[in-house]
This record gives C-alpha cells, structure tokens and sequence, in this order.
C-alpha cells in the first residue's frame, strides 16, 4: 500500500523517475553564512528548490513551500531554496521574503542549477532518504505540484 501512495504522489508531481537517479551532492554558502552540503541531509526528505529574483513565480513557491515546511518542521523534511542569482546574501535573503526559515543557498557560479540541469525556473527536485531523485518539475509543473502529498508518502516510508 505504501508503494502505491508513493506512486500515485509521484505521478501528481507529473516525472515519476523510472529508476531513481542519486542526486549530485553540492556544498553551497547559505545567506546566513554557512556551507551546507546535500549529503548531510542523507535519512531526511529534501525538496532543492531553484529560484531567482527576476522569476515571477517563485515568490508564491517559497511561501507555499514554507507553509509546508511549517507543517512538517521535525518529521523529516528539509527544504533547500537555492538562488541561482549573482546576488550577495542580503538581496538573496530580501528575494526570498523574510518569512522563509528554511535555508538559502547561493549558486552564483551555477555549478549546482548545471548539475542538476534545471532550464526552467521555478525548479524543484525531490530527494528521498537515500538521496536519489524522485521526482523533478520545471516551470509551470513545480507551481502545479502536490508537494504534500509526495513528501507525505516519502516521509511514511
């Protein structure tokens, strides 16, 4: 049954991943000044959220992802907003909204929206506790999204 609730939430994200992939690990400076490394978050759900400023949409994801993280703080989800700007941590975190307490991470050299090949943003790329990639949305898809119900059924498992 759990099996199947996971394929049905990865279906509503629209890219269930035939063979999960592993996700590329990264280590970026976050705004508050601490490197963080995607293999640390290994156990936990981790949605790696791609944004920028001048992307008209990402405000209303980072809002409906922290009302999320809100929900589930301590069950196992981690949310990693990474800004794909050339801005320094102040405008990043001022881009972001200050409501956000998730981390937010800097990519200004790009090197991790390359790995992970996000053309399109919002991106938002679902890791599970073994750190494989899940899913993947791009655009309009990472908007339309039911991230509740694909973390709810990777934080059952």
């Amino acid at each position: 049954m759990r099996a199947l609730l996971i394929i049905l939430a990865a279906l509503c994200m629209g890219s269930l991943r035939a063979q999960p992939e592993p996700a590329p690990d990264f280590a970026l400076k976050s705004v508050s000044g601490e490197n963080l490394r995607l293999s640390e978050y290994r156990g936990q759900v981790v949605l790696v959220v791609f944004w920028a400023s001048w992307c008209p949409e990402c405000p209303q994801l980072l809002d409906d992802l922290q009302d999320l993280y809100a929900e589930t703080g301590g069950k196992g989800l981690e949310i990693l907003a990474i800004s794909v700007d050339y801005l320094d941590a102040r405008s990043a975190r001022a881009a972001a909204g200050a409501s956000i307490s998730y981390p937010i991470l800097l990519d200004v050299k790009r090197d991790v929206v390359k790995s992970y090949q996000i053309e399109k943003m919002p991106g938002v790329v679902v890791v599970d506790r073994d750190g494989s990639i899940t899913a993947k949305n791009l655009g309009p898809a990472a908007l339309k999204a039911d991230y509740r119900a694909v973390t709810a059924a990777l934080l059952d498992r």
